[in-house]
């Protein structure tokens, strides 16, 4: 017969489940009352330590919550959320597009001036196809 092994794991990197793990070992303690094996630990301090992550925790996600509607509002008002593009009126996107727009008509074969604004001007040239027939070597 092989030797008996035991593991207990504590969910160290689960926030979530650490907290519900100390609530419920706070618990078992509270009704096993003294006949309970950890009665002379710290518990106080668990208390303490448990209820302190817990309003943290929970303050956090409220916040995260709000950083997530302020964020979505932000990309609203930048013409970027999902479903808008620079034709979408009354964005700072479509205004920039529109300001562009019009920096490119007044800058036309000097492009590269906008950069002064700000864009990011990239140039380049090609040569393009002829439209004859392929001529067979």
């Amino acid at each position: 017969m092989g030797k008996r092994t035991v593991r207990v794991k504590v969910p160290s990197n689960k926030p979530g489940d650490l907290l519900r793990l100390a609530q419920r070992i706070l618990e078992k303690s509270t009704i096993d009352g003294l006949k309970c094996p950890i009665a002379t630990t710290d518990l106080a301090s668990m208390q303490s330590l448990t209820d302190s992550a817990l309003l943290s925790r929970t303050h956090s996600i409220e916040l995260r919550e709000e950083s997530e509607n302020e964020m979505q509002a932000a990309r609203v008002a930048m013409g970027i959320e999902k479903g808008q593009t620079n034709s979408t009126p009354n964005t700072l996107n479509y205004l920039i597009a529109k300001m562009r727009d019009v920096l490119m008509a007044t800058y036309r074969g000097r492009e590269e001036e906008l950069s002064e604004y700000g864009f990011s001007v990239v140039t380049g040239s090609y040569v393009p196809k002829s439209k004859g027939k392929k001529s067979i070597t």
